[in-house]
């Protein structure tokens, strides 16, 4: 919500709070939940600095839906995510390391998805 005043994502109090309890976290790529301006990988990149502040990097997650079933009722345009999906992981790694390690770019995308299921 720092970042994208979009109704759907969470406040910092919210976010403090699931960190306490020991959640995950999502970083969703649904354009309109990431920035109200276009420059929406920028965007993201901001999102995930601003959460390396204040969540460990060990409980995020991305969160691909495209939300493309419901624009209605999120109040939100339709319009997709910000890489299709048969690209997703490859623009997501190469985007990650510009800011992130390689170990924590791996986690976010896999590794701590799988240690959440377990």
């Amino acid at each position: 919500y720092a970042i994208c005043d979009n109704k759907r994502n969470l406040k910092d109090e919210q976010i403090e709070k699931l960190r306490e309890v020991g959640g995950y976290l999502g970083l969703v790529l649904y354009k309109p939940f990431i920035s109200n301006e276009k420059r929406y990988e920028e965007k993201f990149l901001e999102h995930v600095k601003h959460l390396q502040s204040i969540f460990p990097v060990n409980r995020l997650m991305i969160g691909s839906d495209d939300m493309l079933f419901m624009p209605e009722l999120l109040g939100v345009p339709k319009m997709g995510n910000i890489y299709n999906h048969k690209d997703m992981k490859d623009m997501l790694e190469k985007l990650l390391l510009s800011v992130l390690d390689e170990e924590s770019v791996q986690n976010i995308l896999i590794n701590n998805g799988l240690e959440r299921i377990k």
